[in-house]
């Protein structure tokens, strides 16, 4: 399952959210496009991303969850959600 974040960025975060948990509760593997986002807050990513991590775990992050078309900004901000 791809997921474009363009689809999602002016719309609140939890749709975002529960469209991925919804995946992953079905045992999908996804794959999170950045593609087009010039920028995006660290409380989005914090709301989606984080929360997701806090629900499951990391392996959820490192084993059904990739990352594409993401620049040096987010990827920054990512790394603090999954560290934090």
């Amino acid at each position: 399952m791809i997921i474009e974040i363009k689809d999602f960025i002016n719309k609140d975060p939890d749709i975002l959210y529960k469209e991925i948990k919804s995946d992953l509760d079905k045992g999908m593997k996804i794959i999170v496009d950045f593609k087009f986002i010039p920028n995006i807050t660290y409380d989005f990513l914090n709301s989606t991303i984080g929360k997701i991590i806090k629900e499951y775990n990391f392996d959820i992050i490192k084993n059904k969850i990739n990352f594409i078309n993401v620049d040096i900004e987010i990827r920054e901000m990512l790394f603090k959600i999954v560290n934090d």
